[in-house]
């Protein structure tokens, strides 16, 4: 606003001089008008001799003055002209500038928050994949003393049932050798007993065998769920999963290119030990 109020100005100031000058028709009034006049291009000041000049030159001067201050007036508004519209141009460029740094703050936020969701993730499954190696660890352990337990107790269960063998043929051979039937009625309870407890171990070492199947079995599906772990399938019945579409809109929003995103993504499952599959 500063601009129209120093046109205003000027123009109020010629309005006053010419109106002044139009004014008085006496010639008593022209010699005081003329000496409140400023000096207009290095002219000195008019001094007492001047007062004396013929009315019609006075009204010349005075003509000539109220040119030279309408050209003044001119050259004025041409410069408040040309200081208008370089104000209208820095405005532009201000608020051009205002427009991209809003942006690049909008830019820089969404950046930060896809950084802090991303070291979020990332912590997390850091957290989940070192808790399923320490169950892997812990079930491979406790798998592989069951196993062993149950190695020792059918190698306990067979050599029972050498033995009993070795007592059931000896019992045989003497079933064999004596023809005495009460011996042979003892000898033949005894082999029942024999065989009933024969049977008996030949049970508890069929159970073993299932006991040391089902340790096995439970230590291949903990290694199956931790290998799906570490493997990461960004689709699914060829589309997309959702968290792999959030992953490349994310990728996107912080800057990064679109060919740039698939190198983006593969670096990351370096960093975190992860494999592709499928996708």
């Amino acid at each position: 606003m500063a601009p129209t109020s120093k046109r205003q100005k000027l123009a109020e100031n010629a309005r006053a001089h010419i109106h002044g000058s139009g004014s008085s028709s006496n010639t008593e009034s022209l010699p005081s008008t003329s000496s409140n006049l400023p000096p207009i291009r290095g002219r000195p000041p008019k001094n007492t001799k001047d007062r004396k000049k013929p009315v019609d030159k006075e009204l010349a001067e005075k003509d000539d003055h109220i040119t030279e201050l309408k050209v003044l007036i001119s050259d004025a508004d041409t410069h408040i002209l040309r200081l208008e519209t370089s104000l209208a141009t820095l405005q532009e460029a201000h608020d051009a500038l205002l427009g991209k740094n809003k942006t690049m703050n909008t830019t820089l936020s969404l950046k930060r928050k896809a950084e802090t969701s991303y070291s979020e993730e990332r912590t997390r499954a850091r957290k989940r994949i070192r808790r399923l190696e320490r169950d892997r660890d812990t079930k491979a352990q406790t798998s592989a003393a069951a196993a062993a337990h149950m190695q020792s107790v059918i190698e306990t269960q067979n050599s029972t049932i050498s033995s009993l063998s070795f007592d059931f043929a000896t019992a045989n051979a003497r079933l064999h050798a004596y023809e005495n039937e009460t011996h042979t009625t003892a000898l033949t309870v005894a082999l029942r007993r024999t065989q009933d407890l024969l049977n008996g171990t030949r049970q508890q070492l069929y159970a073993s065998e299932k006991r040391s199947k089902r340790a096995q079995l439970s230590y291949k599906t903990t290694k199956r769920a931790y290998d799906e772990l570490r493997v990461w399938k960004p689709t699914e019945s060829g589309e997309f999963t959702n968290v792999s579409r959030e992953l490349v809109r994310n990728l996107s929003y912080t800057g990064c290119a679109a060919g740039k995103v698939a190198f983006a993504i593969s670096s990351c499952a370096r960093l975190l030990a992860l494999k592709f599959e499928g996708g």
